[in-house]
This record gives structure tokens, sequence and C-alpha cells, in this order.
């Protein structure tokens, strides 16, 4: 659901929380509605070190066209305003990102492994608190700060909208790796575009990535390369195949998305079956099978029945 950019008066911005007079400029000319303004703070989201979807979510809650429900409301009288998961005030940008109790604990849990600001730095300073608060940030608290808020977004968006199932305790977890995994992935490939993993792994326990060179199969042989992300989430795994022939030259090509999968073995499992028919496909034998995933790779070549909940994938 989109909105109409509501055009905050900034004549009116409350001043409760003192914002530093590095944003005096906020009352001047435009307003955080205007997306297409060029006031320096906006750079805060559009040049902060995080993924794209995540810098999006950050323009939509400073221009307030956030699906919040206030902002239906003021489209549809007939729907309420009021918060469908505390029930304690009106459901504005700041309350379903800040104020909720759902907000509040994912917020809360995240203090166990990352330092935020005090609570008192959380309150509402006017319509623009979003900007006000992550341009007065340093830039690694910005980033810290722009993910946090998109994962309470989504929470809120799974119990209003899907089946409510998601935890805030693996979410803690979850945002870390997703963090590490991002910045390991920038500085691997240098990225200024936004652009990092979608499917962190769970596995991760260095920063260091061992980069390993591609060793071509014997002549006349074909290489199957599989690999596949899993998010522990959502259950949501996507998976991707590359076949090349004993020159290096890519003969096909393909990834799919598994919309369920219980686990990162069954997700590498699936890469495996999906290489094995886009294998089929090019007539050309013998391939070799090439994966990262030791269980998967003890399984296949084990004489003993598979007995885990994804040895359906292995018959």
């Amino acid at each position: 659901m989109g909105f109409r950019p509501h055009r905050p008066s900034d004549e009116n911005l409350e001043r409760r929380c003192n914002p530093k007079p590095c944003l005096n400029h906020l009352a001047s000319g435009q307003s955080s509605s205007d997306p297409l303004g060029d006031r320096p703070v906006w750079d805060s989201i559009w040049k902060a070190n995080v993924p794209q979807k995540i810098r999006v979510f950050g323009w939509r809650t400073a221009t307030n066209t956030l699906a919040v429900l206030e902002n239906v409301h003021r489209r549809i009288s007939t729907t309420r305003p009021t918060c469908s998961i505390c029930g304690s005030a009106e459901e504005d940008t700041h309350h379903a990102l800040v104020e909720c109790t759902l907000a509040k604990a994912l917020r809360h849990g995240m203090r166990s492994v990352w330092t935020l600001p005090p609570e008192s730095e959380f309150c509402k300073s006017g319509k623009e608190w979003f900007l006000i608060m992550i341009t007065n940030a340093a830039p690694e608290m910005r980033v810290k700060l722009m993910f946090l808020f998109w994962r309470v977004w989504h929470h809120r968006n799974n119990i209003v909208h899907g089946d409510g199932k998601a935890s805030v305790s693996v979410s803690i977890p979850f945002l870390q790796n997703y963090l590490s995994s991002f910045k390991d992935a920038n500085v691997t490939l240098g990225s200024s575009k936004g652009k990092g993993l979608l499917y962190p792994s769970q596995s991760l326990v260095s920063s260091h990535v061992d980069v390993s060179k591609w060793l071509p199969p014997p002549a006349g042989a074909v290489s199957v390369c599989v690999d596949a992300g899993w998010d522990a989430v959502s259950k949501r795994a996507g998976s991707g195949a590359v076949i090349r022939d004993d020159q290096g030259s890519i003969i096909r090509s393909s990834w799919k998305f598994h919309p369920y999968c219980e686990s990162a073995e069954e997700a590498e499992a699936k890469a495996c079956l999906e290489g094995l028919h886009q294998l089929l496909h090019t007539n050309r034998i013998p391939g070799i099978l090439e994966t990262d995933c030791q269980r998967v790779v003890q399984t296949v070549t084990s004489e003993n029945f598979d007995r885990s909940h994804h040895h359906g994938v292995f018959i």
C-alpha cells in the first residue's frame, strides 16, 4: 500500500529532544516529504552503509509514507488508527518503530549485543524525528539504527498481515549476522552500491573470507557448482547453479527460489538437485557436482539410509 507523502509543517516542529544545531536548516526551504530535495541531511539515508532496501525503508519513514494505521485512517476514515498490537495509542510512524511494546522488546534485546543510544534519544522530536535521530548519530550508530527500525517494521507487518510467528529472540542473532555479513561483503567485493547478502549465513563465525581458486574439471567433463542461502526466520531460501566446461566457459546457469526449507542443509541439498536437473538439460556428461556443504556430501556418499527430515531430497 502506498501513500502520497504528507508534508509536515516545519514551523510547528516540536523540539522536545533538543536536536543538535546542525539540523537547524531542517526548517528552511524544503520538508522531508520532498524526495528530490538537495538538503545534505538526505545523505544520511541515501549514503548510509546499509542495503538498498533499508535505504528505501528509511526514506519512506522520513517522508511518513509507511502504511501505519494513522496514515490509513487519514484516507479510509472507517479504519481505526489505534495500534493493533498494543492498543495503547494511535499508530503513527514513531509509535510503530519506537513506542509500541513490540518495538521496545526488540530494542531491549538488541541492547544485549549492540551499543544503542539511551532511551531518552528515542523520544519524538516532531514529525521529522527519524531524520533528526539518524543525522545526529555517528555513521556506525546510524547503520545500527536503520537495521533496527527496518527489522521492527518487519515484525509489525508479520503480526498485522502475516502469521505472527516471527520471533524477537531469533531477530537478535539475525540482525547481528546480517550486519556482519553485509560489512564482510562490502569489504570483500568493494561494493559502494548498498548490495549485500539477501540471506546471510547463520554459521558465520569469522570476518575472514577465504576465496579459493576454481579448479577446472578433467578434459571432456563439466563442473556443476551449486550454492544456496537460507533465512532462519522466514524459512525461505534461494539457490543457484553454474555449469562450466574444462576451459572455464559457462555452459548453463540458473537460480531458483524455495518458499520453504526447514534448514540450511535442506536448502543446500535442493541446490544440488537443481544443479543435477540443469546438467540433464545440457546433455554433457560426465559432470562433477561441487558444493561447500559437508553435510550434504557426507549424506550423498554414505551407504547408510538418511533419516533426517529432508531425506526426501536425497531419494
